[in-house]
């Protein structure tokens, strides 16, 4: 086997050499795919899942906050661009990616079952419950990024999400107590 290919087979696999570095070693275009993906991972989850299960605004009730339907659109596409290019930073600038993945992708799994439970399933108590989980799970990233990471300024990127979030949750308690 020649160094070359020795390298090529080493950058594919988990390194444990002396226990050094057991972070997976990606060649760099599978790196920069990657790093495309997760740039856009949260706004094609979430504008797919409101195309799927689309808002029935005959289940709001009339509130002063909220916003006109063209308004939330533009909205979420602004914020969820945003979360990605954090996720995005991150992915770039840390070896350790599985808990970067697991904290980044688990607000837009619990986005993506609030819209099954609210807009789908018309279950807005439980819905409510996953509006505070998704809250829970906003403060601890961006607690995560201003504490721990090397780029606190990307913490600003976050904090439209987390404020939407509140929002939103504030909104579906209304409809709650209205229904």
């Amino acid at each position: 086997m020649s160094s070359i290919d020795h390298d090529l087979s080493h950058n594919w696999s988990a390194s444990s050499h002396k226990g050094v570095d057991y972070a997976i070693k990606l060649p760099s275009d599978v790196q920069k795919t990657w790093s495309y993906i997760i740039l856009l991972l949260p706004f094609l989850a979430i504008f797919i899942g409101g195309l799927v299960w689309p808002i029935d605004e005959t289940t709001q009730t009339e509130n002063v906050l909220r916003p006109p339907a063209w308004f939330m659109y533009t909205a979420w596409a602004v914020i969820t661009l945003a979360y990605g290019v954090v996720w995005n930073q991150l992915y770039i600038a840390h070896s350790d990616r599985w808990l970067l993945h697991f904290m980044f992708s688990l607000p837009i799994i619990l986005s993506v079952i609030w819209l099954i439970l609210y807009n789908g399933a018309g279950l807005m108590v439980e819905a409510s419950w996953v509006l505070y989980a998704l809250q829970a799970a906003l403060i601890v990233i961006t607690a995560a990024v201003a504490g721990l990471s090397d780029i606190p300024e990307w913490t600003v990127f976050l904090l439209p999400f987390l404020g939407w979030v509140m929002l939103g949750t504030d909104l579906n308690v209304q409809d709650v107590l209205a229904d």
